[in-house]
């Protein structure tokens, strides 16, 4: 059985909005106290209204398989490692390059050229590097766009048992559902370092890596149209033999266009970054 965490009731701010927060949460699925509280650490958001902050998790054993946890938010003040992550950006580092991929289809033919006198050159609907037997292809350099980010995180969940296997298992993922402005599916994890902050020993610090890319939409392969190709899916194309009677020549076009998902997706909330 599942650990399943649910609020008590609705998560809104009681009492001035400068207060310190508590809430409720029932638990089930499970009799181990570590277990439960290591999975709340990694499920409960960090953040409350982004100006709070988890601080602490207490936790009691009402039956076999439930529990009341009782999570509590508060306001960071100057010198905390958390202030500055409320009041300014993290460090961030970015880089935009690009990704070589291999093609086999242009954009567009924009002219064909023949021996005076002879057959017309063939169509080969956009295909590249065309020869009797198959499209060579070529290469090309799309945009990629990475960038790191660091954050503190406290030690007892950074260096959990439960939080490394969070992190391994959302690398080389992508975002499952819209995460802060990015499409869902439209940003990849590729890890992160981390380690003890020598500012604050209660602390660690991990610098987390990601990607971003854009989708294909409505994309012409041929005679086939209307393809869309999701940032980080693969597209492959099959290619048949047809007559081109103008050219008087068996030529090779696209006949099938496959679009597939190669990464797994995740929810980025277990990377427990403030944001």
């Amino acid at each position: 059985m599942s650990i399943s965490i649910r609020p008590k009731a609705e998560l809104t701010i009681a009492g001035h909005s400068q207060d310190d927060q508590t809430f409720e949460y029932w638990v089930t699925g499970s009799n181990d106290y570590a277990e439960i509280m290591l999975t709340l650490e990694i499920s409960l958001d960090q953040r409350f209204n982004f100006f709070h902050v988890l601080r602490k998790i207490d936790l009691k054993q009402q039956a076999k398989g439930i529990w009341i946890a009782t999570a509590s938010y508060v306001r960071p003040k100057p010198g905390d490692p958390e202030y500055a992550q409320t009041q300014n950006f993290p460090p961030i580092h970015f880089e935009l390059s690009g990704v070589q991929q291999h093609l086999t289809q242009s954009l567009q033919t924009i002219s064909s050229h023949g021996v005076s006198g002879a057959d017309p050159p063939p169509n080969y609907q956009g295909a590249v590097n065309v020869s009797d037997k198959k499209v060579e292809g070529y290469d090309f350099d799309f945009p990629e766009f990475t960038w790191t980010e660091k954050y503190f995180l406290k030690k007892d969940v950074a260096f959990s048992i439960a939080y490394v296997k969070a992190m391994r298992k959302a690398f080389n993922r992508l975002n499952k559902k819209k995460w802060r402005d990015f499409d869902a599916k439209s940003v990849r994890f590729k890890g992160a370092t981390g380690g003890s902050s020598d500012k604050f020993p209660d602390y660690a610090e991990i610098t987390f890596k990601f990607e971003s890319a854009e989708a294909l939409k409505n994309q012409s392969y041929g005679a086939i149209t209307g393809v869309d190709k999701g940032p980080f899916e693969l597209i492959w194309i099959v290619y048949d033999a047809t007559e081109d009677t103008a050219a008087k020549k068996m030529i090779k076009t696209p006949k099938y266009v496959y679009v597939e998902r190669i990464f797994e997706q995740i929810e980025f909330s277990t990377l427990r970054m403030p944001l």
